[in-house]
């Protein structure tokens, strides 16, 4: 029976995969290219300098005394730091490979960046593990060009040299049997080598690494200016990316497509619309802070390079219909909703079960929030970062409103109907459905409305279908956020210098419990939660006062 089950979750996973994922998966499977590690004279490109305005510094350090952090852990820098990595999860190791330090600001961490880069070309020989995996050398290709850009002479003849036969070796192996950011980072990495090197072969990587820019951005950037895989973390990091390729491109006075500065602007618009008040992204599907840059940086980026200034997002109801998410404002108080399908079809790796959850901001003050990404390693953790559970929405009979499984995969999976929105007598409120659930013995379609006026959250859940069976009700607080008991339906807490009460209806039992928020990769903070159970409806009414 176990064996069963198993082939119909793989059949419900494989059926949406492209068939040239299927046979690019096969060919890299048994087919491992290589490249001759001979280098004729080889030629930077040279330009106008005065033409390329510097890309976005990092503020954080990356390097510590003797110690290098990223994603909040720490290793002492030697030769021996690529050996030691090993004991690190994947991510980390892959960050490691990135030379993201390249682009600090603190010209000592340049240094040091450098000087880690020294020993890697020592010891990370040509097709080793994480180092020459086309992502990694994606970025750190892009690293590499943008730090020689922003600091002319930095890079010795050696690195050159290095950086060439990556760029070379990528030209065999973009990864078309994952598509997505992965083959988006390698055709911006081929473009930005084909122009920095001269001669034919750099032609060659120019000519593939645009053939794939104008096939990716076209598929990948919604109309609405969400980037597909529906993760603000991503969105953040491709929008980055692109601003790159206009700022190399006016650098290099390459042509650029009127098209491509169009769904800028609406990425730009998408990221407003799906930050909170803080100023920092939402957590839906796989997102994290600390990985992209702030929205801030985003801003301050394209307006350095002569952008014009982004539409501005305002009061009220804000849906970007090709993303599926939504925005209500009322006053101080923002609520972000999830209305959206997982991801692409055939691309649902950074995607949770979190359809109909939401996360809500009163101010600065984030109040609900999604639990977080904070591993891609830990299976255990991971299952649960990915669940419904871990979201501000209901579990139906124990399961997942999607099939969440391994690391990066999506069984069947929940498809957002009916979705209505009105604005009326100073309040805005939209609902969705989806039927996620409806499947097996025990069948329902999970209908969600959100009623938002300037001192209330009214949130209604409805069952259509059994109504045999028990549901739960999730609602994640943010760390810092206190919960007093007032009385029996009803918990007392402080937002932004207001009393607030939040209140349960028609649940059939409710407590508040600790749990755990999960804001950046190897980063928990305790928080507390709700959970609710009910039958076929329940009611939450989250209401506050004025500042005191």
């Amino acid at each position: 029976m176990e064996k069963f089950k198993q082939a119909i979750r793989y059949y419900h996973t494989l059926k949406y995969l492209k068939a040239s994922q299927i046979a690019w998966r096969l060919i890299r499977k048994f087919h491992k290219p290589q490249i001759s590690l001979k280098l004729n004279t080889l030629k930077v490109a040279q330009y106008n300098h005065e033409h390329w305005m510097q890309s976005i510094l990092r503020g954080k350090p990356c390097f510590l005394g003797d110690e290098i952090e990223l994603l909040s852990e720490k290793l002492k820098v030697n030769d021996d730091i690529w050996h030691l990595s090993k004991s690190k999860d994947k991510l980390w190791r892959y960050n490691l490979h990135y030379f993201e330090c390249l682009l600090s600001q603190d010209a000592s961490n340049i240094a040091k960046g450098l000087q880690l880069f020294e020993s890697w070309l020592r010891m990370c020989r040509p097709y080793s593990e994480d180092a020459w995996e086309p992502y990694p050398i994606s970025l750190r290709i892009v690293n590499m060009i943008k730090c020689q850009l922003n600091n002319p002479g930095k890079l010795s003849a050696g690195m050159l040299e290095s950086l060439y036969l990556q760029a070379r070796y990528l030209f065999k192996i973009p990864e078309y049997h994952l598509l997505g950011n992965h083959l988006f980072e390698n055709a911006k990495a081929l473009f930005f080598a084909g122009v920095f090197f001269e001669g034919r072969e750099a032609d060659k990587w120019r000519r593939l690494g645009w053939k794939l820019l104008e096939q990716q951005i076209s598929e990948q950037i919604l109309e609405d200016g969400g980037h597909f895989e529906l993760s603000p973390m991503y969105h953040v990091i491709i929008l980055e990316g692109l601003l790159d390729l206009y700022n190399l491109c006016q650098y290099t006075q390459h042509s650029w497509p009127e098209a491509w500065s169009e769904a800028i602007q609406k990425m730009r618009y998408w990221l407003k619309a799906m930050q909170h008040p803080d100023g920092e992204i939402s957590f839906f599907n796989d997102a994290a802070l600390g990985v992209a840059v702030s929205p801030q940086l985003i801003e301050a980026y394209a307006n350095h390079l002569g952008l014009p200034v982004a539409a501005p997002v305002l009061e009220g109801i804000t849906y970007l219909p090709s993303s599926g998410y939504v925005r209500l404002q009322k006053g101080e108080a923002v609520i972000l909703i999830d209305c959206a399908r997982v991801g692409p079809n055939y691309l649902p790796g950074h995607a949770h079960a979190d359809t109909l959850s939401f996360e809500f901001s009163l101010g600065k003050q984030r109040v609900f929030v999604n639990s977080g990404t904070s591993s891609y390693q830990d299976l255990i953790l991971r299952a649960h970062q990915r669940s419904t559970a871990a979201h501000n929405t209901v579990v139906f009979n124990g399961m997942n409103s999607s099939e969440v499984w391994g690391a990066f995969r999506v069984g069947k999976r929940a498809f957002p109907v009916d979705f209505k929105s009105n604005e009326d007598a100073g309040k805005l409120s939209i609902s969705c459905s989806h039927g996620g659930y409806n499947q097996g013995k025990n069948k329902c379609i999970h209908n969600r409305e959100w009623i938002l006026s300037e001192t209330s959250l009214h949130v209604k859940d409805s069952l259509r279908g059994d109504s045999q069976s028990s549901a739960v009700a999730n609602y994640y607080f943010s760390s810092g956020i206190n919960l007093q008991d007032v009385e029996k339906d009803q918990y007392g807490l402080a937002l932004e210098g207001r009393k607030a009460h939040c209140t349960f209806l028609k649940a059939s039992s409710h407590a508040s419990k600790k749990s755990q928020y999960y804001p950046a990769f190897n980063k928990a903070e305790d928080t507390t939660s709700i959970e609710a159970l009910f039958n076929n409806q329940i009611e939450m009414k989250l209401i506050w006062g004025s500042k005191q």
